[in-house]
């Protein structure tokens, strides 16, 4: 049992993708006091069309405050190089910080995979060469799993997910949070 509440943020961007962590979302909301979907703009279309309404927009939530940080997947192009997002990822301090899919680079790139245990799916055999090598300056400093066959890494309080993974996504990211 918490003494405090528990709040979880789920970052939502221009082309995510929401499938992947929607029934991990639905479950949290059960367990927690505080679920927010969060982003850069006020609202963002998801991969499937899907026009989120964000709750906070980054600047207005304290991510050293955050129990959990959720980045879904999809196509992180549209804030890959963003400082603000960069900024509130490394904020979460004391969270749990989880992502799946396309989360991971973005995590990568906020600098949180950083000398940690991660997958990622910028890799063959699911990526072609060209995106392998695209981003493979973002792995650099990160212990990548090797076997492709893992889907979910947890390293601390870092999870990191390949797509095909979300059901044990969800299980890894929810037992953390009910520590």
């Amino acid at each position: 049992m918490h003494s405090r509440p528990l709040v979880v943020a789920v970052l939502v961007y221009e082309q995510c993708n929401l499938s992947e962590v929607l029934d991990l979302a639905h479950q949290v909301t059960r367990a927690c006091d505080r679920v927010v979907y969060c982003g850069v703009t006020e609202q963002a279309v998801d991969q499937s069309g899907l026009c989120i309404q964000v709750s906070n927009q980054l600047r207005e939530l304290d991510a050293a405050g955050l129990d959990a940080l959720i980045v879904p997947g999809g196509d992180p192009g549209s804030i890959i190089e963003n400082a603000e997002v960069h900024s509130f990822i490394s904020g979460v301090d004391r969270g749990v910080v989880a992502g799946i899919c396309g989360g991971v680079l973005l995590l990568a790139a906020a600098g949180v995979t950083a000398g940690r245990h991660i997958t990622h799916n910028y890799r063959r055999p699911f990526a072609t060469e060209d995106i392998e090598t695209f981003v493979e300056h973002f792995w650099t400093s990160s212990d990548v799993e090797q076997d492709p066959t893992v889907g979910v890494v947890v390293d601390e309080r870092l999870i990191t997910a390949l797509p095909t993974a979300a059901v044990e996504f969800a299980a890894a990211v929810r037992n953390l949070i009910d520590r």
